[in-house]
C-alpha cells in the first residue's frame, strides 16, 4: 500500500513545546468508515473490519489509525511491519523542521495524537522481540513526547533496566514516576537499592510493594509458577494472581531476582 502525502495532515503548535496533529475536512468522512471498522472488530467480524479500514484509506490515505489497525490485523509480521512503517512515515512526514525530538511534546491527552503514539508503540513492541536496544530508544522517546505515559511503556523500560542491571537508570525512572504503584517500577526500585547496597531504602521500598502487591513478591520465589485463569480476558486485576504472573514473566525471571541473597531478603520480608 503506497503512501500518499500532502492530503492536509499537519502538526501544529498548541503551546510552548507542545504539538497536536491536525486533520482536514476529508478526515471526518473517512473517520465514519473507521468507526464502522472498530465496531466490526469488536463484534469479531475481522474481514468486514479490514474492508472498512481500507475504505477509510481510500477517502483519506493519511489515516494513521486505519493503517495501525490494519497492521494489527495483518496476516503475517512482514505485512504488519510494512503497514506500521507506512503509518509512522505519514506521521513523521509532517513533523516540522523546528520540532525538537528531545523537548517537544505529543501529549496523549490530545485525541488527535493518539493514533501516531499507538503506532509508535506497536513499532517498539515489534523491535522488542529482535532488538532490545532499539526498542528501548523508542520507548524512551515516547516518554519524552508524553511524560504522563498513558500507555504504560515505563513498565517495559523498568523491566529492561532490571534485566540489564542498570540500577542507576532504574532509580532515575522510579524517581520520575515516584507515585507509580505498578510492580515493575516498585519492585525494580527496591531491587536497585538492594544491588547498590542501600539496604534501608531497599527494604523500606520492598515492604511498601508487598503491602499493595504481596503476590508479586511471593511469585518471585517460585521457579515455574502456573498461569492463573483470568476472570476477565484482556484485563489485569490489580493485586491479583494474573498481575503477579505477568510481572514474573516480564521481570521476575531476570538474573538479578534469581540471586540467592535477593531471595533470602524476600523471604525475610514477606
Amino acid at each position: 500500500m503506497g503512501i500518499i502525502m500532502n492530503q492536509g495532515l499537519s502538526l501544529k503548535p498548541v503551546g510552548k513545546n507542545e504539538w497536536v496533529f491536525s486533520y482536514p475536512k476529508s478526515y471526518d468522512e473517512a473517520h465514519d468508515y473507521f468507526i464502522g471498522g472498530l465496531e466490526e472488530l469488536e463484534s469479531g467480524s475481522f474481514k468486514k473490519a479490514v474492508a472498512k479500514f481500507k475504505q477509510t484509506l481510500k477517502i483519506f490515505p493519511q489515516h494513521i489509525d486505519a493503517l495501525h489497525h490494519l497492521s494489527i490485523l495483518a496476516d503475517n509480521d512482514s505485512e504488519a511491519k510494512k503497514l506500521n512503517n507506512n503509518a509512522l512515515e505519514i506521521g513523521q512526514s509532517v513533523f516540522p523542521i523546528k520540532f525538537d525530538m528531545q523537548h517537544d511534546k505529543l501529549e496523549w491527552e490530545w485525541l488527535e495524537n493518539r493514533p501516531f503514539l499507538r503506532a509508535y508503540e506497536f513499532k517498539a513492541l515489534f523491535l522488542l522481540e529482535t532488538d532490545q536496544d532499539e526498542a528501548l530508544k523508542c520507548f524512551l522517546q515516547m516518554l519524552k513526547w508524553n511524560p504522563n505515559d498513558n500507555q504504560g511503556v515505563r513498565e517495559i523500560v523498568a523491566d529492561i533496566y532490571v534485566k540489564d542491571e542498570r540500577w542507576n537508570d532504574m532509580l532515575s525512572l522510579a524517581e520520575k514516576y515516584h507515585s507509580d504503584v505498578t510492580p515493575s517500577i516498585g519492585y525494580g526500585e527496591a531491587l536497585s537499592y538492594f544491588k547498590k547496597g542501600n539496604m534501608e531504602k531497599a527494604t523500606k521500598k520492598l515492604k511498601s510493594c508487598i503491602k499493595y502487591t504481596p503476590l508479586c513478591a511471593r511469585i518471585l520465589l517460585k521457579e515455574r509458577p502456573k498461569k492463573p485463569k483470568s476472570t476477565m480476558p484482556g484485563y489485569i486485576t490489580s493485586g491479583g494472581p494474573d498481575q503477579a504472573y505477568e510481572f514474573w514473566k516480564t521481570q521476575g525471571q531476570a538474573k538479578a531476582w534469581q540471586d540467592e541473597k535477593v531471595k533470602q531478603w524476600l523471604k525475610e520480608n514477606i
